[in-house]
């Protein structure tokens, strides 16, 4: 399949996609048919409660791929991926996070037992700032969600904890072992 950068609204008229140094000729896309790809790969998506932003996508084997820029490979468009994609580009254009300080799928040792926090984001030193746990829009953040980041924080010591669906959002402070609540995302 082709790639299309996914955005709000497609512009009028014809889209000239490809690359100028590629050997292969420029391939036009009318407006309808970026909006009819548009619609149905952000079907049953919901619209979040964070800035809108532009997605390379791709459809393979029936389902539809995005372009993860910071590990450079393509993931299945999940609603949890769909949230995920949306925090980190929040995570740079506003909080001021360095994308090559944000790790995904970060390793938490659990009594013996691998887990992954979904993003982390790490300070000069590599040392984890910020640990985020991420959930599909239709999922609430509960005390169980709030318990699973405690438990992974346990052992990474990150000095902010997040919750977020992409429609509701916590963060939280730690410090000497308390969870103070916040009012907004920290700057980073």
């Amino acid at each position: 399949g082709g790639r299309v950068l996914l955005c709000a609204k497609p512009a009028e008229g014809k889209k000239r996609y490809g690359r100028k140094d590629s050997p292969h000729k420029f391939v036009y896309l009318s407006s309808v048919k970026i909006q009819k790809f548009f619609d149905t790969a952000m079907s049953g998506l919901p619209k979040l409660n964070f800035p809108a932003i532009r997605l390379r996508a791709r459809r393979r084997e029936g389902q539809v791929e995005v372009w993860d820029d910071l590990r450079g490979i393509y993931l299945v468009l999940t609603p949890e991926e769909w949230v995920r994609r949306h925090l980190i580009g929040f995570l740079i254009s506003h909080c001021g996070a360095q994308p090559m300080r944000i790790v995904q799928e970060y390793a938490v040792a659990m009594n013996g037992s691998p887990q992954r926090a979904d993003v982390v984001v790490v300070d000069d030193r590599a040392c984890p700032l910020m640990l985020v746990e991420c959930k599909a829009a239709g999922i609430g953040i509960d005390r169980q969600v709030l318990a699973q980041a405690v438990r992974y924080n346990s052992v990474l010591g990150a000095r902010y904890v997040v919750l977020t669906n992409g429609l509701t959002h916590y963060c939280y402070e730690c410090a000497d072992g308390r969870y103070t609540r916040m009012d907004r995302f920290p700057r980073l």
